[in-house]
């Protein structure tokens, strides 16, 4: 007869040291991560601490309206934030279309802090509801891209690798967000030392939202942005 045994079968799993599964890993991802990744990098460079936005409204506005601002971003990206999403939602093309808007106005947002003509109170609540119409169109839609990019299912020597994924992908966005700290943080240093305020990190925004614009028109048009087939776990509709 035969025999059981309640013993778990032996795993033929391969034991991986640090450096083979972080080579696994990363080979795990394909281009199209890489590329979307790669835009909202660019992007985050543009998303430095809220403390610059009070620091130059400090300089042109009473300082009793500046909490003012964080309302008026609040209400904006509350309100339109899940609207946006499910456009974006409905098709690649329609979601790169919302990201290049979103990248438009964050351009329009930057302005209204850096130039002297908008260096007053309705610049300010300008700028800041901007903010908020940019946030709106990018937080969650540049999240949800590069989720949808991500590999699933179980990698040898790994195990499943989605959890692995997100915090792999989190810390490398933590790393660009403080870095993009940083460069704002010299950038304003700069230009206040020419004699043109704490306004250079805003130039800075402007400029990375630029580059992250022209590099998802580049990816989309040549790359894999624009291919609706690379989506994880979503079928093309209209097919059988």
């Amino acid at each position: 007869g035969s025999s059981s045994s309640g013993s778990p079968p032996a795993s033929d799993e391969p034991k991986l040291g640090l450096l083979a599964k972080a080579k696994v890993l990363f080979t795990s991802f394909r281009p199209v991560y890489w590329q979307a990744l790669a835009v909202v990098a660019i992007l985050y460079f543009a998303r430095f601490d809220p403390s610059f936005l009070s620091l130059r409204a400090k300089q042109v506005m009473d300082k009793a309206a500046i909490p003012l601002l964080t309302f008026v971003n609040t209400v904006i990206q509350v309100a339109l934030t899940a609207p946006l999403a499910r456009i974006a939602g409905s098709s690649v093309s329609a979601r790169n279309r919302l990201l290049l808007v979103g990248f438009v106005v964050m351009i329009a947002c930057n302005a209204c802090f850096l130039l002297p003509y908008t260096a007053n109170m309705k610049g300010m609540f300008l700028g800041s509801g901007l903010l908020g119409l940019h946030m709106a169109l990018t937080h969650s839609i540049t999240i949800s891209m590069v989720a949808s990019y991500m590999p699933t299912g179980v990698v040898p020597g790994i195990g499943r690798i989605s959890g692995t994924a997100v915090s792999f992908t989190d810390l490398l966005l933590g790393f660009v967000l403080a870095a993009s700290n940083g460069v704002a943080g010299m950038l304003s240093d700069w230009t206040a030392s020419a004699g043109y305020g704490n306004v250079g990190c805003f130039l800075g925004g402007a400029t990375a939202c630029t580059v992250a614009g022209i590099l998802l028109i580049i990816l989309t048009k040549f790359g894999d942005l624009g291919k609706q087939e690379l989506i994880v776990g979503k079928v093309a509709k209209g097919k059988a």
